[in-house]
């Protein structure tokens, strides 16, 4: 008698891939825009504290804290790896005892467990399938849930410009991630970037980065000092990049969040001289009006294209102007020079 062989169809329809969907856990939030099992990276120019702050986030979800920098946590403890390619273990442990001081003893227990370590003498560099079989075996044998790896250039294969290594590195993390069902946070290194805003255009290989990673989030110390973190992007949550959070770090290297902040406001604090300029700009353009009041969706969509930054800024520095007395507010919606008492208004804005 033969056997019947049932061939299968080789695709599902919306009916069975939803009773496959219903089957799945809901999605969590594990702090800020990073989800479960998914994978992405914190970036920063050079001393901007990201290994620091990380194995700061890392503290929290091991202990099952329930805050981290004005985010929220779930309070369950999560088993950790942290794994350092670039800093000496010695140096790395002996700033994480001090983060340990700062933990109660239950938590102290905790931390004991749940945070975990590659071995003393390990790779420097994972370049070939044998590096990223030994890596793999590692996370796997810690049984970790969540693994930062410190740093993506001690992943690369080439070029981090070129988008086809780039490629090659995020598609091997994505196979870590999804083959052991980890949440792989990566640390990036980025080339000082002076007083500019963080954007993903400051970040090496940023396009591959910016279509394959679920969350890119940036750090930065500015030129006075001031560190904050940065939201920029998020592949399943809507981020509002003009909010920063400000942070400092103690004496034992852990977190003092400071609030948050617009980074347009912390820059021109930091750059006096910038700010002027484009004060300067907006003068200088009203003025050249001859007595004709410009709406202030004109004014936005010329200055944007000259100053190079967004509405929200424009709008605070023709506040500030009028405050200061050096531009007129004669009507809601309209600017004009000070030097003019008979003015034009043309078409009221609505």
């Amino acid at each position: 008698m033969k056997t019947e062989v049932v061939k299968e169809k080789g695709y599902l329809t919306f009916e069975e891939i939803v009773k496959l969907y219903d089957k799945e856990p809901p999605i969590t939030y594990l702090w800020s825009g990073i989800i479960e099992k998914s994978i992405g990276m914190f970036f920063a120019p050079p001393k901007s504290g990201k290994s620091t702050l990380c194995e700061c986030l890392g503290m929290h979800l091991a202990v099952g804290r329930k805050e981290f920098m004005g985010f929220e946590l779930d309070g369950k403890p999560r088993k950790i790896m942290f794994i350092g390619l670039e800093e000496s273990w010695i140096m790395r442990v002996r700033r994480n005892k001090s983060q340990y001081q700062t933990l109660t003893e239950p938590e102290k227990l905790l931390y004991n467990s749940n945070y975990t370590y590659q071995p003393t003498e390990y790779l420097r560099l994972v370049s070939n399938d044998k590096d990223w079989a030994r890596l793999k075996k590692t996370i796997k044998d810690s049984g970790a849930e969540i693994v930062f790896i410190d740093s993506i250039t001690r992943l690369n294969h080439g070029s981090l410009e070129k988008s086809s290594d780039a490629e090659k590195i995020m598609l091997k993390l994505r196979n870590l991630c999804l083959d052991l069902k980890i949440t792989l946070i990566c640390i990036h290194h980025t080339p000082k970037i002076g007083n500019r805003p963080l954007t993903m255009d400051c970040m090496k290989g940023s396009v591959v980065f910016a279509q394959e990673a679920d969350f890119i989030i940036g750090l930065r110390n500015t030129n006075n000092k001031v560190r904050y973190l940065k939201n920029i992007e998020f592949r399943y949550k809507e981020v509002d990049d003009s909010v920063i959070h400000q942070f400092k770090f103690t004496q034992n290297s852990t977190i003092d969040y400071q609030g948050t902040n617009t980074e347009y406001e912390l820059l021109e604090a930091t750059d006096g001289r910038r700010a002027d300029n484009h004060r300067d700009v907006i003068i200088k353009k009203i003025k050249e009006l001859e007595c004709k009041a410009l709406s202030t969706s004109d004014l936005v969509t010329i200055l944007k294209k000259e100053l190079g930054i967004e509405e929200r800024q424009i709008k605070s520095l023709l506040s500030d102007l009028v405050e200061s007395k050096l531009i007129n507010r004669p009507k809601r919606g309209f600017y004009s020079s000070v030097n003019c008492t008979k003015i034009d208004f043309g078409d009221e804005e609505e």
